[in-house]
């Protein structure tokens, strides 16, 4: 089970079950029966199956390990480590909350609550992109922006001040020509 990068699979059931079988395959690349790849790096894909569960899981725990040569050669630091499962109806991969337990001389070790078994990925988590990183502004470009934005403001409010006292002098000219 090691080769798999699952160290331990604790489960919890709400009913007694008998004669429980817990299979887990390891995939180098996206398994052929999943739709999407993962986003980001990926260490592992797993597949989870159970028999003699159904509808018994109140919950369980996945403790799996990353190889520190795998984070170090593609630069991923270890709290950037997440667990993903594939949820096929949404044809998509949703990160799991994954928490860092320890390590060891070669390996990171993550702790990982499921409700249910299915296809996994070790890999990379998804970094949260602002807005402005979205469009490729730089802090500094946005900066500029926004005092760009206060000098057009500034502009256009000293040219209707100009304009109103023009036009005041001009009503103030036009009453004094009428007397």
């Amino acid at each position: 089970i090691i080769s798999t990068g699952v160290k331990e699979i604790q489960i919890q059931v709400s009913n007694p079950v008998q004669n429980v079988m817990v299979s887990v395959s390891k995939y180098d690349t996206k398994p052929a029966n999943v739709s999407v790849e993962k986003t980001g790096k990926t260490y592992k894909y797993l597949q989870i199956e159970t028999e003699n569960l159904e509808n018994n899981i109140e919950n369980a725990t996945l403790d799996f390990q990353v190889e520190k040569n795998w984070t170090e050669n593609n630069s991923i630091a270890k709290e950037k480590i997440a667990l993903f499962k594939f949820f096929p109806e949404e044809n998509k991969w949703n990160e799991l909350d994954t928490s860092y337990i320890g390590l060891d001389e070669n390996y990171y070790y993550y702790q990982t609550e499921l409700t249910g078994f299915s296809y996994f990925a070790i890999g990379e988590k998804e970094e949260q992109i602002t807005i402005l990183q979205r469009v490729g502004t730089s802090n500094i470009e946005s900066k500029m922006y926004v005092w760009f934005l206060l000098v057009v403001l500034l502009a256009v409010i000293v040219l209707i001040v100009l304009t109103a006292r023009k036009l005041r002098q001009a009503l103030a000219f036009k009453k004094i020509m009428e007397k």
